[in-house]
């Protein structure tokens, strides 16, 4: 994660969001907890699941951080060395193989 990315927190009207007790209900039009009989609150919810696996630490949607990769190998990096029999070279030829 680079240094200014931040995680925004998992919200219950999220399309990915799911509680794992089965217990998200909405009460006029809010999101509402049938297991503890409030307001859901995911920041604080240990029942918490993301079905598309990206739920980071302290309930955290990892689907609001972009991804930085870096790229390390170039294709010089990897060198292949063939040995072929002779009769195998005639019919390739030597320049299709340098």
């Amino acid at each position: 994660m680079e240094s200014g990315a931040v995680a925004r927190p998992c919200t219950s009207r999220c399309e990915f969001f799911r509680c794992g007790r089965r217990a998200l209900l909405f009460r006029e039009g809010r999101p509402w907890c049938g297991f503890v009989n409030e307001a859901c609150d995911p920041s604080v919810c240990a029942y918490v699941t993301c079905m598309r696996g990206k739920l980071l630490a302290n309930n955290k949607c990892g689907l609001t951080i972009k991804r930085v990769t870096v790229e390390n190998t170039t294709p010089n990096d990897f060198k292949v060395d063939i040995k072929l029999r002779h009769r195998d070279l005639r019919k390739f030829g030597d320049d299709d193989l340098a």
